[in-house]
């Protein structure tokens, strides 16, 4: 009985060894298998993260690409704002030379006209007596400035006026 008590025990033992060795063999099965779970979880949060960033990166650059073409835009508005301005200025500036140009033309015009009426003046006067009248500018004594005065000249007295059509001189000069 002893044997078989012994027999038994080892068989019980060996039974127990056995179902040790096969739940370490399932709970290394599972531990594998559960870390190849974890290495499958893992590869896919990695192409989740990089296709993520991938996507992040085309989209700041998309970004970068349009305020770039805005940036471009704006400087190519501003160059033609400026380029409007300058022809602008220039045209302005031409403008300004031919109204000056035009105002010359005028004034020589109309001293070209006193002359001719001072001429026919005299000339008509030549055959009889002598009569000019005009503008001069004369300075007083004691006086700073010139002051313009409307003059008429016959053959002996210069008289001075304030303007043209005042009767009464304000000198009178007498020639012998």
């Amino acid at each position: 009985m002893a044997v078989q008590e012994e027999e038994e025990r080892q068989a019980r033992i060996k039974a127990e060894k056995e179902e040790l060795h096969r739940q370490e063999e399932e709970e290394e099965t599972r531990r594998v298998a559960k870390l190849e779970q974890d290495i499958r979880l893992a590869q896919l949060l990695r192409k989740q993260r990089e296709h993520d960033q991938a996507k992040a990166d085309e989209k700041f650059a998309q970004e970068a690409e349009e305020r770039r073409r805005a940036n471009k835009e704006k400087r190519l508005q501003e160059h033609y704002r400026s380029e409007a301005w300058r022809i602008e200025q220039e045209r302005n500036k031409e403008q300004s030379i031919l109204k000056r140009e035009e105002e010359r033309k005028r004034g020589e015009e109309a001293k070209l006209q006193e002359r001719k009426r001072l001429f026919n003046t005299m000339k008509a006067e030549q055959s009889g007596r002598l009569h000019l009248s005009g503008w001069m500018s004369v300075q007083t004594a004691g006086a700073v400035t010139w002051r313009r005065r409307w003059y008429t000249f016959d053959e002996k007295t210069l008289k001075l006026f304030k303007t043209r059509n005042v009767r009464s001189p304000i000198l009178l000069f007498s020639v012998y």
